[in-house]
């Protein structure tokens, strides 16, 4: 659920470490925050902590919403969103987020519409409290994929994403 503590796995030496708990969002469906094998939460080089969920959507809208906190999780921002292509409720979504070593934001996902999956990079402002996405990129055009994870890394003047998913 969203109240639950949130954890983020740190860079070194696999500590968790406690940020939470705090509700930092609503959401119309309680699975919202499903799937917990994927990243929904990653923190800026400057401390700014980012959470990621499903809005829970309905019948004519559903977006993936960005929450912010610059006190380690004692208060959140909404700092952003993104719609999915469609309105169409025929797939189940579910997402992952990423924020690299120079704090652009990736993210993929499942549309709720067709199933596919996508990639969105994000780059953030000065104080690291917004992004601006870039158009998404389908990256599997089939229904068959789902639980998309990500981590990327700059390399020359672009990034390289690396995106796994399960097969269906």
């Amino acid at each position: 659920m969203l109240a639950d503590t949130l954890r983020k796995i740190s860079a070194g030496g696999g500590v968790s470490e406690k940020i939470g708990p705090k509700t930092i969002g609503g959401s119309s469906n309680a699975s919202a925050t499903a799937f917990s094998s994927q990243r929904r939460v990653d923190r800026c080089q400057n401390g700014v902590l980012w959470a990621m969920y499903w809005d829970g959507g309905s019948s004519t809208s559903s977006s993936w919403d960005f929450y912010y906190s610059t006190d380690n999780g004692t208060t959140w921002v909404l700092g952003g969103t993104f719609g999915f292509f469609g309105t169409a409720q025929n797939y189940f979504p579910n997402g992952s987020f990423f924020i690299d070593k120079e704090d652009y934001a990736h993210v993929t996902y499942k549309d709720r519409d067709n199933g596919y999956i996508y990639y969105r990079r994000g780059t953030p402002n000065a104080g690291r409290t917004s992004y601006t996405w870039s158009a998404a990129l389908g990256v599997y055009k089939s229904y068959h994929m789902n639980y998309p994870d990500i981590v990327a890394h700059k390399q020359g003047t672009g990034w390289k994403a690396h995106i796994v998913a399960s097969y269906i």
